[in-house]
């Protein structure tokens, strides 16, 4: 007795081919929407638009290597394309050009954070606390990485340093930081 559905049976080929153009077809589908998808060309062409900024700029100091705006917009760049080394060389030479701005300071240590050079970014986040005593940015990013290296009494410092200058500090997701100390304060005790 023959079953037409086994793999010994002759409908069996037929099904299987039959499965197989099924799945090449959603899947065909599947990729047409995605890649004709209008969130995805944008972001597609914003990428592609990045790249092109990126040839400019570094064509731009090439030809003027002293040029320190190309320098900082070519980090900035770097640093939106997630290419931390690369925004670390160039942030670096901004600043041989152009020492003392605690922004870039700040933008540098969070390069070194995201390049795993940890004791480089509370060192950047130093030098911008030092040149702007009231600046933020540079306090809750050197909390984050003192966390990180499992330093939490560190971080609460830093934070605190920053809740003293804006007791309304939020962290990146809304959250107050006020409550984030709390919470790791409590936890200790």
């Amino acid at each position: 007795m023959s079953n037409s559905s086994s793999p010994s049976g002759k409908g069996w080929p037929i099904l299987l081919w039959a499965i197989i153009f099924l799945c090449g077809f959603i899947a065909g589908v599947g990729f047409a929407v995605y890649k004709l998808h209008p969130a995805n060309e944008a972001i597609s062409g914003e990428k592609s638009d990045q790249a092109a900024a990126i040839q400019r700029l570094e064509a731009d100091v090439t030809a003027k290597p002293d040029n320190y705006e190309s320098w900082l917009h070519l980090g900035h760049l770097y640093y939106d394309s997630g290419q931390a080394e690369k925004a670390i060389r160039a942030y670096k030479r901004s600043l041989a050009l152009h020492d003392g701005d605690a922004n870039l300071y700040t933008d540098l240590g969070t390069m070194y954070h995201a390049a795993g050079r940890t004791d480089e970014a509370i060192a950047a986040f130093d030098k911008a606390r030092s040149l702007d005593t009231r600046h933020q940015q540079c306090r809750f990013n050197k909390g984050v990485v003192l966390f990180e290296m499992n330093k939490p009494d560190e971080a609460v410092a830093s934070w605190r340093e920053l809740l003293a200058i804006n007791p309304d500090a939020k962290t990146p997701d809304g959250r107050k930081v006020v409550d984030l100390v709390s919470e790791l304060t409590t936890k200790k005790e």
